[in-house]
């Protein structure tokens, strides 16, 4: 089948990162365009070591000198606009549901221009993305896209997390994000590509991939079309933004989005922390900055949730690597930190890691042994074989230890380990796959 041209119109287990669990047929989809985040990336991006011996392990750095940053996110939050409120909130209300729900096409055309022309219009769409129908939902998204409204991005990741059961309304979303240069929903646009809605997506894909300098010709089929997105994807795991073009900063009322984000994230209520979570970690390199100012910072939620975030990230936030590392000398954050320079590419960082395997703490052996494998850091090889031969080494160390092996030696030991693992029942099984879909991928 070919398709013409036409307008448009997690869990973590240690270091590994699942994206979307919804479907099986979800996760098949999902499984050929992750690879980069899970360590499959071009050689350019990896730098291997090429050294026959391992790099000499190397004293812990020393903690960086911690400031409060609550207060400067409580602060950048002042430019976010107050909510529409009174009696002109439900007259514009009012005039969106009519200009998107009426059966009267005359009226709706009339409501339609009345509500993009007010000064109003992108504060009243965003309130739209959370109406109770979902042809307003959808329509919302698709004008805040469609009017170019950057400051909407946050507000459209916040939403596409929580909006898990209507397929038109993730449509738009993601086509939305994609017209402001946030590819981070390309799998659900991939994902519509498989059901109804796949004419719209091709269409939107057609867009993307002109815009991005990959033509996919005059008539491509389906699989053309999914094959540029998923290349498209690969790179924006890296890059952080959309390839070739010009990144636009993010305006003041996105950054008082995301400083409302980190100060969401010290609360003690699960689902606002979890939401503020998603959105940073799929902002891509323009949210890298706000969370370098994290990793000194004196509250240690925020160091910590910072850590989090880039680690799912992964090679978007390599640049914030020597920010990163001063933390393996954080008593309360070495895992995290050791687990995180494994997923941003911080080969530089290899001789702190192998320091760490002596480390006394059990969880933090394992952090530094699975990074190893995303680093690519051959010279590790000798340590993580001893790890995995010795008997008496806890079954924790040993698997996170066969994990970075079989990334780095395929016909070696750690692969065999980890499927004798699932065939034994010996370990978490889960936590198993989620490692031998990583290894695969990386092959």
């Amino acid at each position: 089948m070919s398709f013409h041209r036409c307008g448009t119109g997690t869990r973590e287990t240690g270091g590994a990162v699942s994206i979307g669990r919804r479907s099986t047929r979800r996760r098949s989809v999902l499984l050929g365009i992750c690879a980069v985040a899970f360590g499959s990336v071009p050689a350019c991006t990896r730098n291997p070591l090429h050294a026959k011996a391992a790099p000499q392990p190397a004293s812990a750095p020393k903690p960086p000198a911690y400031t409060p940053r609550l207060a400067e996110f409580r602060k950048l939050m002042e430019a976010e606009p107050k909510p529409l409120e009174g009696p002109r909130l439900g007259e514009l209300r009012d005039l969106m549901e009519t200009a998107f729900t009426s059966q009267d096409q005359r009226l709706r055309k009339m409501a339609k221009s009345s509500l993009l022309e007010a000064a109003e219009c992108d504060a009243v769409l965003e309130m739209g993305l959370t109406h109770e129908r979902a042809e307003v939902r959808s329509n919302a998204a698709f004008e805040l896209g469609n009017r170019k409204c950057r400051r909407a991005v946050p507000l459209l990741l916040r939403r596409m997390k929580d909006e898990t059961s209507a397929a038109e309304p993730r449509f738009y979303l993601a086509d939305a994000l994609c017209r402001l240069d946030n590819l981070a929903a390309l799998p659900e646009l991939l994902e519509a590509m498989e059901g109804a809605l796949a004419q719209r997506a091709a269409g939107t894909a057609i867009t993307l991939l002109d815009r991005c300098g990959r033509s996919p010709g005059s008539a491509p089929t389906y699989a053309a079309l999914r094959a540029g997105l998923r290349l498209l994807y690969r790179e924006w795991c890296v890059l952080g933004r959309v390839p070739v073009v010009e990144p636009v900063p993010l305006d003041a009322v996105a950054r008082a989005r995301l400083g409302r984000c980190f100060v969401d994230m010290v609360g003690k209520e699960l689902r606002p922390v979890d939401e503020a979570r998603y959105v940073l970690s799929r902002m891509g390199a323009p949210a890298v900055s706000l969370l370098e100012r994290v990793l000194d910072a004196e509250e240690l939620y925020l160091r910590q949730h910072g850590l989090e975030i880039l680690r799912r990230m992964g090679l978007q936030s390599s640049s914030v690597a020597s920010k990163v590392r001063p933390l393996l000398g954080d008593p309360q954050l070495r895992g995290e930190a050791a687990a995180t320079l494994g997923e941003i590419g911080a080969i530089d960082a290899v001789p702190d890691l192998l320091a760490l395997l002596e480390d006394p703490d059990i969880e933090v052996q394992c952090a530094a042994a699975g990074a190893f494998g995303p680093l690519a850091a051959h010279g590790a090889v000798p340590q993580l074989e001893a790890l995995l031969s010795r008997q008496e080494t806890p079954m924790d160390l040993r698997v996170r230890a066969a994990f970075s092996l079989a990334m780095l030696r395929p016909h070696g030991p750690g692969f065999p380990f980890l499927r004798a693992r699932l065939q034994q029942g010996d370990y978490h099984a889960p936590t198993v796959r989620e490692l031998l879909d990583r290894v695969i991928e990386s092959w």
